[in-house]
């Protein structure tokens, strides 16, 4: 898949998602199409959308991975997330 901005559509019902599993998303497209994913707060994710930033975000955590499709286990892969998008819940 080609590099895409975070304004595109497809980029934005992912994380759109992965929101609605508590999951706050930050791409990365031209550092490797993935995202950096933390688990947020509901409150946390809509202070991202008001202030239009990261910062200031102490209530959240990185979800981590094995590393091994990415080489950096805070980074995981576009397929890697659309599979946690899609995941069911129980």
């Amino acid at each position: 898949m080609e590099y895409l901005s975070e304004s595109d559509p497809v980029v934005q019902a992912l994380q759109g998602k992965l929101e609605a599993k508590g999951i706050l998303p930050m791409y990365g497209g031209r550092k490797g199409h993935g995202f950096w994913l933390y688990r947020a707060s509901p409150e946390a994710i809509v202070r991202v959308h008001e202030t239009g930033g990261y910062t200031h975000l102490d209530d959240v955590v990185i979800i981590e991975n094995d590393g091994k499709r990415s080489g950096n286990p805070s980074f995981h892969m576009w397929a890697d997330a659309v599979a946690l998008a899609e995941e069911e819940t129980t």
